[in-house]
This record gives structure tokens, sequence and C-alpha cells, in this order.
């Protein structure tokens, strides 16, 4: 019996982790608004690193599908 490991890919750890560090940050900020509670920069810190690492990641992620097709 053989099992083959198929390989992630490219940018999608990275779109993985920015996407969870985005919601994190959203999550509590909309929280803290709720609560009444003054919104913490880190936090927003958060949700923009997050977009960030998303975008990379999909860049990352088109630009090696557009080069396994190109050659």
């Amino acid at each position: 019996m053989t099992t083959t490991i198929r390989k992630l890919p490219a940018g999608f750890k990275k779109q993985a982790f920015g996407a969870v560090l985005a919601v994190l940050g959203i999550v509590d900020t909309v929280m803290n608004l709720i609560t009444g509670i003054p919104v913490d920069g880190f936090f927003l810190f958060l949700i923009g690193a997050g977009t960030t690492l998303f975008v990379v990641g999909a860049i990352q992620k088109r630009r090696d599908r557009y080069q396994a097709t190109c050659g």
C-alpha cells in the first residue's frame, strides 16, 4: 500500500494564518465596541497584519499557479 503526501499550495499557510489573525482582531474589536470598552490599538494591528498576510499569500499562490502553467 503506497500513500502519497501532497504538498500544500504555495501561500496557503500565509493565507490561513492571516485569516485567523484578522478574524481574531475583528471579533475582539466588535466585542469591545459592544461592551463599551475602548478599542485597543493592538487588535487593529492584528487586523492589518492579518489582511496583509492574506494578500501576500494570495499573490504567492497566484504567482505559483501562473509559473506552473507557463513554464
